[in-house]
C-alpha cells in the first residue's frame, strides 16, 4: 500500500521511519499531513560507519576514519548524518575531496550504504555481505538478521553456528536466549546427521551444551519446547531427530520390513544367508551394500 505523505522534511527513500501527524483530503486525494518524524533505523555502530569509509573511499584507511569519528564525539551516528549534509569537519590527513567524495558514495547508494554499515558493525566483511545480496535485499537482511542471526548458518556459504554466534553477540543476543539455543541444537543436530548420526543421543545433546557453554538442564528444555513446536522429533528412547530425518528413518524402517516380506523364513533367516545367496537375493529388489549392512549390523547387535 502506498501513501502520499507531506509536511514537515521527509528522510530519503529507503529510511525506517515513524511519522506523527493527521490524515487530511486535499484536491490531490487523501494524504498524511507529517509533523514529526522519527527514526527507527537500527543504530549505526562506529566500527561500521569507519569500515564503510574504509571501503568506500579512497584515501580513508582505519586511521583517519577514526579521527574522523573522534572529531565527531565518537558518535557514528553524528558522523553519518554530517557526511549525507555535507557538513562533516576535516581533519588532519582527511581532504575536503574525501568529504566530497564520501557524500557522493552516500548519495549514489541511498539506503543501502546505511545497512552495509550496520551489517560492518556486526562483524561481516565485503564479502559475506555481497553473498546475504545474492540471498536477500539489505533492508531485509537487516531486520531479519537483528531478529535471529543465526539465519546466516542455515543460508549463507561461509557461515556456521560460530560466525552467526559472533554477530549475535553484537547485537546483544545473550547466551541463554531462546534464538541462540533454538539454533544451536537445530545446527548441531544436523551437523551430526552429516557426519552420519541421523538423530542426536544424550551424548551429542551432553555435547552441544559444552559447545555453547550451556548447561544440560537448558538443552532439555529447549529441546521439548521444538518437539511441541514441531521442529524436532523425539522418540520413545529419547533420540532427537530433525523432522525430515525421522521420517526418512520412518520410510527405511517400512522398505525393509517389505523386502525381509519376501524371504520365507523372514529377517532371521535373511541374515544369515551366505555371500551367494545375497546377491541372488540382490536380483530380487535387494541391494547387495543394503543387504550387507544389515548383516553386519546383526553381528554387532
Amino acid at each position: 500500500v502506498r501513501h502520499t505523505v507531506t509536511g514537515c522534511a521527509l528522510p530519503r527513500p529507503g529510511a525506517h521511519v515513524e511519522l506523527s501527524g493527521e490524515w487530511q483530503d486535499s484536491r490531490f486525494g487523501r494524504q498524511f499531513y507529517t509533523r514529526a518524524v522519527v527514526s527507527t533505523a537500527p543504530a549505526l555502530s562506529a566500527g561500521g560507519v569507519a569500515r564503510w569509509l574504509v571501503e568506500r573511499v579512497p584515501g580513508i584507511g582505519p586511521a583517519r576514519a577514526a579521527s574522523m569519528l573522534a572529531r565527531h564525539g565518537g558518535d557514528a551516528t553524528r558522523l553519518w548524518a554530517a557526511l549525507e549534509q555535507g557538513a562533516a569537519t576535516p581533519v588532519d590527513g582527511v581532504t575536503p575531496q574525501m568529504l566530497a567524495d564520501a557524500r557522493a558514495a552516500l548519495t549514489e547508494e541511498g539506503a543501502s550504504a546505511r545497512y552495509q554499515a550496520l551489517l560492518f558493525g556486526w562483524g561481516l566483511t565485503q564479502r559475506q555481505i555481497h553473498r546475504v545480496q545474492k540471498h536477500w535485499s539489505l533492508d531485509e537482511a537487516t531486520k531479519l538478521l537483528r531478529r535471529n542471526p543465526y539465519l546466516l548458518a542455515d543460508h549463507i556459504d561461509g557461515f556456521g553456528f560460530k560466525r552467526a554466534d559472533a554477530v549475535a553477540t553484537k547485537l546483544g543476543i545473550a547466551r541463554h536466549d531462546a534464538v541462540r539455543v533454538n539454533a544451536a541444537l537445530l545446527h548441531f543436530i544436523d551437523q551430526a546427521a552429516s557426519e552420519g548420526h541421523v538423530f542426536a543421543d544424550n551424548a551429542i545433546v551432553r555435547a552441544i551444551a559444552r559447545e555453547t557453554q550451556l548447561s544440560y538442564a537448558r538443552m532439555i528444555d529447549a529441546i521439548l519446547a521444538l518437539s511441541a513446536e514441531g521442529r524436532v522429533v523425539v522418540d520413545e528412547r529419547s533420540r532427537v531427530y530433525l523432522p525430515e530425518y525421522f521420517e526418512a528413518e520412518c520410510t527405511a524402517a517400512v522398505d525393509m520390513r517389505t523386502r525381509f516380506a519376501a524371504f520365507d523364513g523372514g529377517a532371521s533367516d535373511w541374515l544369515t544367508v551366505n555371500d551367494t545367496t545375497v546377491v541372488d537375493a540382490a536380483d530380487g529388489g535387494v541391494d547387495v551394500w543394503q543387504a550387507e549392512a544389515v548383516k553386519l549390523l546383526a553381528d554387532t547387535t
